[in-house]
């Protein structure tokens, strides 16, 4: 049973009063076989965050009621749940786990990764998921659905509590590479960042104030009642800053009164030239807003590594649009331009969306299509409420949501259906607190389109509750046996396109791109443009307004033929490997490569990166629905995609 299945049966009996228990108790360990193996988690860690998967706690709190249910003429202290969640062995799994002998207790439900090494006597409980590489020190207790990175560090007497219910709430959360001090409790509410220090003896929960003594910051909980320790702080116990004002104050030295203290003639302390000391505080809303996990498989890519992740075509801007904007500098189109955008650009951005647009007024200029979802979202959406973004989708959807205080809810593009959008999956997560759904097709990353009648279905269902749609459309340009869909043909007035130049035109350092939708809309998404960037450059807009036109077509067809051959090749090689199902991309310049069979996405990516020197981009970098496949870009010269994708073939075949 897949993931869906097993959701839907656990909550069809987690809500029935008189459940089959039979049937119970194998949904019940259908769910604990999963959680063993890594298949799903109590919460994971999305583009836009940490969310918790409920209806997995829900399945838990059922394997209690099935566990408490039994005869209790046993003998004394017996743990009523102890037949349902037994200890497990993880070595059963295949997994490189050492529990050192001494008294561990591993439960049934429990996930350890490669690499874990756990110290005589500790206690993981059900539902808890242990990264690759952690350290779990003796008397160390690892809570029910605690969620902990890879390489972190649990000393000695570490207490991380356990938080089932009520299901909705965040377990307890230790990112990556962190390190938990002795005799340190963490409890209900609280997360501690990707190398973030505790120093021993710290207590966590979400009602304490800290103060990180790295950054010279105040930590307090967020809106939602979660305490963030930031990454990379150090947190001591007792410290704070000097003079008890949690919010600005900042430490004193050491030694306060030591001469090369400078101060000034009425004793105060000061800074660099005199100047009063300052600390710096990051605004809270940042708080977990960190490079995407595509940034951060670049950056640390051995040189010369072939690169198929790219989300950037590798064809030069074509002559006559680079022309066009050199010719615009030398003569003198280098000032402003009108907030909105020059306005031939915006009119001939117009003339490509008939029924959309009325004409010049309903477009602005922006700097790329990230600027556009910004901007947008900015405009439409008020703190609190909920922005509907695809899983798996473009990670700056769920960001965007989150820094504009808002809550991203994901929905699913499902492997079944070809990743192509479900009306019904879109619908079902409506509620009065909906704002703004988004959508993105040809889809980043799986290259799929959705169907007209999907589209329309979902046009209508979203018009009838009044629920504005923002529809991405920056890789229409790459649709390779249909036009690309657009949800604008069937309400034109019930949204927002928006594009732009990069792709299909190898345009992305020009920043070009749009916002089409109803004049009024638009007025006001200009006006919040205007104090962003205050327009987008003149010289790029000189380039565009050749870009737009005629000229131009002959080489939009050129790059378009490129890319169908690459997308022809590489599904050539990839047809090479054995046991792996290849589906042609719709649109857009990847191949989204289901390699669930062959183990974690993320690690393999890993391996194949550090090993073998080519880059793909894990699923998971997309949001929790694209664990099990890789990103794979065609975005690349004849020799890499051959080389590259013969390598992730050695990879999976497991050959040195």
């Amino acid at each position: 049973m897949n993931e869906d299945g097993l959701r839907e049966r656990i909550d069809r009996l987690a809500g029935a009063a008189d459940a089959d228990r039979d049937e119970a108790r194998a949904a019940v360990s259908q769910l604990l076989d999963a959680l063993e193996r890594g298949e799903v988690r109590a919460a994971e860690l999305t583009p836009g965050g940490w969310i918790v998967n409920a209806w997995v706690k829900r399945g838990l709190l059922l394997a209690f009621r099935c566990g408490a249910n039994q005869s209790l003429a046993l003998p004394p202290f017996h743990f009523r749940d102890r037949d349902t969640l037994p200890t497990q062995d993880p070595a059963a799994g295949g997994r490189n786990v050492r529990v050192v002998p001494g008294g561990s207790t591993v439960r049934r439900g429990a996930f350890l990764a490669d690499g874990v090494v756990v110290m005589p006597p500790a206690f993981i409980n059900v539902g808890a998921h242990v990264g690759a590489g952690t350290m779990i020190d003796s008397h160390a207790l690892v809570g029910s659905c605690a969620q902990i990175g890879a390489r972190v560090h649990l000393s000695a007497a570490v207490q991380v509590g356990g938080v089932l219910e009520p299901p909705g709430a965040l377990p307890v959360i230790v990112e990556d590479d962190a390190f938990v001090g002795g005799g340190c409790g963490l409890y209900e509410g609280t997360r501690v960042g990707r190398g973030a220090v505790l120093a021993p003896g710290v207590v966590l929960t979400r009602a304490v104030a800290l103060y990180d003594v790295a950054q010279e910051r105040t930590i307090v909980a967020d809106a939602g009642g979660v305490l963030v320790v930031p990454e990379r702080a150090v947190v001591v116990p007792g410290s704070r800053p000097a003079g008890g004002d949690w919010a600005r104050a900042r430490p004193e030295p050491v030694c306060p009164g030591h001469r090369q203290v400078p101060r000034s003639a009425n004793g105060r302390r000061r800074g660099a030239r005199g100047r009063v000391a300052m600390s710096f505080r990051v605004a809270r809303r940042m708080d977990g807003i960190e490079r995407t996990l595509i940034r951060r498989i670049f950056d640390s890519a051995p040189p010369g590594s072939i690169n198929l992740g790219l989300g950037q075509p590798d064809l030069p801007t074509p002559s006559r649009i680079s022309l066009a904007g050199i010719a615009g500098i030398v003569n003198g189109k280098t000032g402003y331009t009108g907030t909105a955008g020059d306005p031939a650009v915006r009119a001939a951005v117009a003339a490509r969306y008939p029924g959309v647009a009325s004409g010049a007024e309903s477009v602005v200029v922006t700097i790329g299509s990230q600027e556009a979802v910004f901007a947008s979202v900015m405009t439409l959406v008020d703190a609190g409420d909920d922005v509907l973004v695809p899983d798996p989708g473009y990670p700056a959807y769920p960001v965007v949501a989150r820094l504009l205080g808002a809550t991203p809810v994901s929905y699913p593009l499902r492997p079944e259906r070809g990743f192509k959008i479900d009306p019904a999956d879109v619908v079902s997560r409506l509620t009065p607190a909906t704002r703004l759904v988004i959508l993105c097709s040809p889809s980043n990353p799986t290259g799929a389109m959705d169907l007209d009648a999907d589209l329309e279905t979902l046009a209508r269902e979203l018009e009838g509750r009044g629920v504005p749609w923002l529809s991405d459309e920056i890789y229409a340009g790459f649709a390779y046996e249909r036009t690309a869909p657009s949800i604008s043909r069937f309400v034109p007035t019930g949204g927002l396109v928006v594009s732009g130049l990069s792709k299909d035109l190898s345009m992305t350092g020009w920043r070009v791109g749009w916002v089409v939708g109803p004049q009024a809309i638009v007025g006001r998404i200009t006006a919040a443009h205007q104090y962003v960037v205050t327009c987008a450059s003149s010289v790029s807009q000189a380039a565009a307004l050749v870009a737009l036109g005629e000229a131009a077509k002959p080489d939009r067809a050129a790059y378009l033929e490129i890319f169908r051959r690459r997308r022809a090749l590489m599904a050539e090689e990839l047809g090479r490997i054995p046991k792996l199902e290849v589906t042609l991309p719709d649109g857009a310049f990847y191949f989204f490569v289901d390699v669930r069979e062959f183990g974690s996405s993320l690690a393999i990516a890993e391996r194949l990166l550090q090993t073998r020197r080519v880059i793909v981009i894990p699923g998971e970098a997309f949001g929790p629905g694209g664990a099990g496949f890789l990103r794979v870009s065609y975005a690349a010269g004849d020799d890499d995609i051959r080389a590259g994708v013969r390598a992730l073939g050695e990879e999976l075949a497991g050959r040195s």
